[in-house]
């Protein structure tokens, strides 16, 4: 006889095969499903697929611990679920993930339940990621209305010009090898865990971090551009450089000490400083020079920097610095940022300072990537989940080889290990991504796990 309690763990006849599912009390399923089900329904997890069903409890069979349900079946070339998988070899590597994986584990219908709730806000999180690209991309195809920034200053200075264009080849990374979508190193298992691990949706194995999510829906394709990121200030600055150029002379002739940046699809033009050209080889050396525009750079064609990411980099050239501004730097206190009272506002501030970061790696801009570090480092420590935003903002940066890469590597290594089995424990589907975009991170996080497990459990006594 089959055993219909909470937790058991039984066989159901799904699609035309056997699946292993587990039962669960009537609180997990939504509203909507107990409400409609009929009397022989009883509700369940389908593992392997992870959802929730309203199943006959006629049609359930006990579960053989000692039988091979998929015995004498052919192998495929990759059991990863692949965006080209038809779907009947879609629904057949899921079936296998729930007999060889999540069957394996005889786990509760509480922890299946934790499980399911990380991925829908998971899913969540990259349905927003993905919405804001789009609207990012809209915007930038649309975009015809050409304005001119200008900031008149009454600095003078000259910089030499030179008619050589130099374009970037696309990269990524942050001082890291980066390999979009692939398993991380193999690593020896990290010992011991020092806390008991909560529900979590990913695990350590031997062979370093493994994910358990099995959706690759969840994979983030594309990170969201700064532009989709402002803050009140950024729009107040963006809206004042307007009105400053609706009250100046545009019909006035060139200025030897200005330079004219043009950025993005529109050619959006921004008026910058000569001396602050001059401090950046990768501006200084697209310097062109015409009778109309004066000295000028086109970066419409050579980046894709669109003109809002532009902003911040806009500002740094005029000030050395953009907003929120350190303070505090003296030799016995650490610097830190001026004006944050709540944890929000730091969190906005951090992501600001990785999307400022990446955009001055697409322009070699070494003096600007290493005060957005020093900001970052300035935020410590940052929520968890902002750990992993961070990082995966920096991972799409221009590897060009400056000190700052190395540093914003380092500290996001320490970071990570730091609070390993909490961002474990709360965001493991993020977690696992995270690491597998960068060979180089997941190697150096996972050696540290092993070398010593305890120093990588900060936070998860707090909780």
């Amino acid at each position: 006889m089959t055993s219909k309690r909470i937790g058991s763990q039984c066989v159901w006849l799904y699609q035309g095969k056997e699946w292993p599912v587990v039962l669960c009390d009537d609180d997990t399923p939504p509203k909507a499903f107990t409400d409609s089900r009929r009397v022989n329904e009883i509700p369940a997890i389908l593992l392997g697929k992870r959802n929730i069903w309203v199943i006959d409890d006629g049609l359930l069979k006990t579960c053989d611990p000692h039988r091979n349900y998929l015995e004498g079946l052919p192998r495929f070339d990759s059991n990863d679920i692949l965006a080209s998988d038809d779907p009947e070899t879609k629904l057949e590597k899921y079936r296998r993930i729930a007999f060889e994986r999540d069957a394996m584990e005889w786990q509760t219908p509480e922890w299946w339940k934790h499980i399911i709730e990380q991925q829908r806000q998971a899913r969540e999180m990259e349905r927003q990621i993905a919405a804001k690209s789009k609207r990012k991309r809209s915007r930038r195809d649309n975009d015809d209305d050409v304005e001119i920034i200008s900031v008149r200053t009454s600095t003078s200075g000259s910089a030499s010009s030179s008619p050589s264009k130099r374009r970037s080849d696309s990269g990524s990374g942050t001082g890291t090898d980066r390999s979009k979508g692939a398993k991380g190193s193999q690593l020896p298992t990290p010992g011991p865990t020092p806390v008991k691990q909560k529900h979590g949706a990913s695990r350590i194995k031997g062979g370093g971090i493994e994910d358990e999510g099995y959706d690759d829906s969840l994979f983030v394709e594309e990170a969201p551009t700064q532009s989709d990121r402002y803050t009140s200030y950024d729009a107040a600055k963006l809206q004042r450089l307007r009105e400053q150029q609706r009250h100046s002379d545009i019909n006035m002739p060139p200025r030897d000490d200005i330079c004219t940046i043009f950025v993005g699809d529109a050619r959006t033009p921004f008026q910058v400083p000569m001396k602050a050209v001059a401090k950046c080889d990768f501006f200084s050396e697209q310097v062109q020079f015409t009778e109309q525009r004066g000295s000028h750079i086109d970066l419409s064609a050579s980046t894709s920097v669109t003109a809002r990411d532009f902003v911040p980099v806009h500002e740094y050239m005029h000030n050395g610095d953009f907003v929120p501004c350190l303070t505090g730097r003296t030799r016995d206190s650490p610097p830190r940022i001026k004006g944050l009272v709540i944890p929000e506002q730091r969190d906005k501030v951090a992501e600001q300072c990785a999307y400022i970061f990446r955009t001055a790696s697409q322009l070699q801009f070494a003096s600007l990537q290493s005060l957005a570090v020093e900001k970052l480092k300035a935020l410590y420590p940052l929520s968890p989940i902002r750990i992993l935003i961070v990082t995966r903002i920096a991972q799409d940066s221009f590897p060009w080889g400056c000190d700052a890469e190395g540093e914003l590597f380092a500290w996001l290594a320490d970071h990570i290990s730091e609070y390993f089995y909490k961002l474990m424990a709360e965001n493991g589907h993020l977690l696992v991504r995270v690491l597998r975009h960068s060979d180089d991170l997941n190697q150096t996080v996972m050696n540290r796990v092993a070398e010593n497990p305890k120093a990588c459990s900060k936070g998860v006594d707090d909780d």
